[in-house]
């Protein structure tokens, strides 16, 4: 989890004349010495850029850099109007994996959302034959989409930003826009405090705890992560819970069957104090089934004692029976044709939702391709033309390769597929509908079917007995009323089986509960988290002290157990208890703290960081020299920082003596005019 910093270059073009600056880095400490007003924030401001971290800024589209890199800029003796500009950086990640970008600044041709790659070092050993890919960032889905530079950029540094919570309660990605504060700080507002300049618009709540958390490794990141899926799982039982009672309670609405006290929401308590009960409609009543399964009982039991004899119903019998059996073959023919229609519609409904997923992979295809090329890209959007985009059939060979018409548009392209879409939803829809239909009318059939069979035995059965034997009409009364006997029975037995499901769940509920609730008794830091937040609290008020620090004795700065921010007697330290020299030596202390750590414990710190003009507020050189000595040891640690500074550059050798600084002395303007 590195990223460094090789190479940087901003150039501008203006008139018939191209000027630029270019930069080289290294491990250790990178000084950047020039007067103000002459370039130096305008190149960190394009390493910035070139990372897309800008919208840590702020929410504004707006390009953070003067009018001489957008406007106007002074070549020699006169002051040329800036037609193009953009900045390019070479990162490098890992043993010497290089990634260089180039995104634009004023173009007509490139949008300011476009970053332009080439896997390897095109700024240090020229372009050669490196593999360019455009990408989009400071838009949505940048961050996740393939297409998404901030995508590929977390990939190529070995990061893997986690999950954290919204102002709405949601999951959203930490993005690296609220990650970048604590490594670059720009010098407007950036020395006002401990990420004083953060991204808030982005309502990732309490982002500078998520990104501390992060930086560092924290295990009370993982807790959080773990109580936000432990929310996703309470969710989603909410969901399973609310589809069982629903479905039960719309199967029980076919049958006239009113279903009460059955919570659609799930609890830990089961069963409930008010036990759920089933209520039939009987004599224009609605009644509890208890109490109508009794009185069908008792209606049953008086049935059976006033049947007629055989003999008296003889001929009906056999005329009932010979209809019945035409019924029943009538009907095995038929559920033979509604089943293969149930089939063959499901069928039709997953190559619905098949080709659906197609096309909604060709919209996104499509969007992004868009978006690339209203950013400036060039590129030709990857297809396979050998297929119809409609219905995916195979193209006969006589049409391809022959010049059939006019070339849809990429715009066309992406309406037509969306119209698609709207279509294939309707299409679907409908045989969802007419799939539901066919299986209602299977079980319906099948129903019949059961229930005549039923008639036939009876019917045999009864002209197989003596002339004495009971009548079919009083025999069918009585299976009547026992299929509905059997029938509400099954549904108290399937509330028993709902009701033992709801207890499972019940118990899953209680169970996600309590360990939301153990995640909160134990709090946030596990042993291992404070033992990083001891050392790093060690590294701050060691700072402190180097530094110069007196608004406060050094000793008595804590980091806060629930923030990670400077405290005093386990109060939040105020910026404005503290001199304005002292708040920026606290933000030196506490970042260079951050970077620190990671050298004896495992951090997800890139070990970079950028600072712009550190000595602010008149800061006295004891301290500046005290800060350039802490920095230059970061070469030893395979570590980065870039510092751009006004002092004069003599000052600067004389504070960094004796110590491995790269020195950057720049003369006049940073851009100067390059040849053609």
């Amino acid at each position: 989890m590195t990223l460094r910093i090789r190479e940087s270059q901003t150039t501008v073009i203006a008139g018939e004349k191209r000027l630029a600056d270019s930069l080289h880095f290294v491990d250790g400490l990178n000084l950047i010495c020039a007067e103000n007003n002459m370039g130096k924030t305008t190149a960190l401001m394009s390493i910035l850029y070139a990372l897309g971290w800008e919208g840590m800024l702020s929410p504004s589209r707006k390009v953070p850099f003067p009018p001489a890199v957008t406007t106007e800029i002074a070549a020699s003796s006169e002051r040329l109007l800036v037609t193009e500009s953009y900045a390019m950086a070479e990162l490098e990640a890992g043993a010497n994996d290089r990634l260089t970008v180039r995104r634009a600044i004023k173009s007509e041709s490139e949008k300011t959302e476009l970053v332009r790659t080439w896997k390897g070092p095109v700024l240090s050993q020229g372009p050669g034959e490196h593999k360019s890919q455009d990408y989009f960032v400071r838009t949505g889905g940048s961050a996740k989409r393939e297409a998404g530079f901030h995508h590929l950029l977390e990939k190529f540094m070995g990061w893997e930003l986690p999950e954290v919570t919204n102002w709405d309660g949601g999951a959203v990605k930490l993005y690296m826009e609220v990650v970048a504060p604590f490594l670059f700080v720009e010098q407007t507002r950036g020395w006002g405090w401990i990420a004083s300049v953060m991204p808030r618009y982005l309502r990732i709540k309490d982002p500078e705890r998520r990104a501390t958390e992060f930086l560092l490794s924290l295990e009370s990141l993982t807790r959080a992560s773990e109580r936000d899926a432990l929310l996703a799982q309470r969710e989603e039982l909410r969901g399973s819970w609310r589809a069982s009672v629903d479905a039960f309670v719309a199967q029980a609405g076919e049958k006239g069957v009113r279903v009460e006290n059955l919570p659609r929401n799930p609890t830990g308590d089961w069963p409930p104090p008010v036990l759920p009960t089933l209520f039939l409609l009987h004599e224009n009543d609605w009644q509890p089934i208890g109490a109508v399964l009794s009185a069908l009982r008792r209606e049953l039991n008086e049935t059976a004692q006033e049947i007629p004899r055989v003999e008296e119903v003889a001929d009906q019998v056999g005329n009932e029976l010979a209809v019945a059996e035409e019924r029943a073959s009538e009907l095995s023919g038929l559920i033979g044709g509604a089943a293969r229609d149930v089939r063959e519609q499901m069928a039709e409904l997953q190559s619905l939702d098949e080709r659906l997923d197609a096309l909604s992979q060709d919209k996104a295809r499509y969007d992004d391709a868009i978006r690339l090329r209203e950013f400036g890209s060039s590129e030709d959007l990857s297809i396979d033309r050998s297929n119809c985009p409609t219905c995916e059939q195979a193209l006969p060979a006589t049409l391809l390769g022959v010049d059939v018409g006019p070339v849809m548009t990429l715009e066309e392209n992406r309406t037509l597929i969306a119209e698609e879409v709207k279509t294939f939803s309707v299409m679907r829809d409908d045989a969802r509908s007419v799939l539901l239909a066919s299986r209602q009318r299977l079980a319906a059939l099948q129903s019949d079917l059961k229930d005549i069979r039923r008639t036939i035995r009876s019917l045999k059965t009864t002209l197989t007995q003596s002339a004495e034997a009971p009548s079919q009409a009083a025999i069918a009364k009585q299976v009547r009323l026992g299929d509905r006997i059997e029938e509400f029975n099954e549904f108290e037995i399937k509330l028993a089986g709902l009701g033992s499901d709801l207890s499972e769940q019940a118990a899953g509920y209680r169970r996600i509960t309590s360990e939301l609730a153990d995640l909160g008794e134990r709090g946030g830091l596990t042993a291992s988290d404070k033992q990083k937040l001891t050392a790093f609290g060690d590294l701050v008020r060691e700072q402190l002290r180097d530094f110069g620090f007196t608004s406060m004795p050094p000793e008595e700065v804590q980091l806060a157990q629930d923030t990670y921010l400077p405290m005093r007697k386990d109060v939040p330290i105020r910026p404005d208890e503290l001199s304005a020299s002292d708040r920026v030596r606290m933000v030196w202390a506490y970042l260079v703290g951050l970077m620190e750590i990671s050298r004896t414990f495992e951090t997800a710190h890139p070990g970079l960081l950028i600072l712009d003009e550190p000595g602010q507020q008149e800061i006295s050189d004891d301290s500046l020299r005290a800060l350039f000595k802490r920095l230059a040891a970061a070469g030893g640690f395979g570590q980065q920082v870039i510092v751009a500074t006004s002092k004069p550059a003599a000052a600067v050798n004389k504070m960094v003596e004796n110590a491995e600084v790269a020195l950057h002395q720049i003369d006049g303007y940073l851009l100067k005019p390059q040849k053609s």
